[in-house]
């Protein structure tokens, strides 16, 4: 029997086809996937951030939700530098990725984490609960079913709310 590969990659994609098993490659991976924590530093974020900041309204933006945060580097990073302008900001971090979230929220403790597949999960607990649901790098992961994903994400917003998606590398 083979050790489990230590490449994120082998867990993401083989063949051309989704293999989505993120839980697994968040067990067993030798470095940090996609490098998140350097990638979270970006420009394509700096700029995310500079339009949140000059377009989001002042009042009644209480609740952001990063969809799929993996790790929480961008979460934490929305949360630090959107909170000086929206006092009371809640953050939450939501990845198909239990293990993700469970890191996650080890890393950052301040913040709220949690797994959730929005194809298949209960999405109750979650219906109109965000002003903003922010995307980095998602789109590439629900292909299969782009659609229904972002009909289930609208469900999470309060009626007003807003939702971006951040395609960078």
């Amino acid at each position: 029997m083979s050790l489990p590969s230590a490449d994120y990659h082998d867990y993401v994609f083989k063949d051309g086809k989704l293999l989505g098993r993120f839980d697994d490659m968040y067990r067993h991976s030798r470095e940090i996937p996609w490098h998140q924590d350097k990638t979270a530093q970006q420009i394509f974020v700096d700029l995310d951030l500079a339009i949140l900041k000059r377009f989001l309204p002042p009042s009644g933006t209480r609740a952001v939700c990063d969809l799929g945060c993996g790790l929480g580097y961008v979460s934490a990073r929305l949360h630090a530098e959107l909170s000086p302008s929206f006092p009371g900001l809640a953050v939450t971090g939501l990845d198909i990725s239990t293990e993700a979230a469970r890191r996650a929220q080890e890393l950052f403790p301040h913040l709220s984490f949690a797994g959730i597949d929005l194809l298949s999960d209960d999405l109750n607990p979650w219906r109109g609960r965000f002003d903003l649901i922010y995307m980095k790098d998602v789109i590439w992961y629900i292909c299969a079913d782009v659609e229904r994903f972002f009909d289930n994400a609208r469900q999470m917003l309060r009626g007003g709310g807003d939702l971006r998606d951040a395609v960078g590398t």
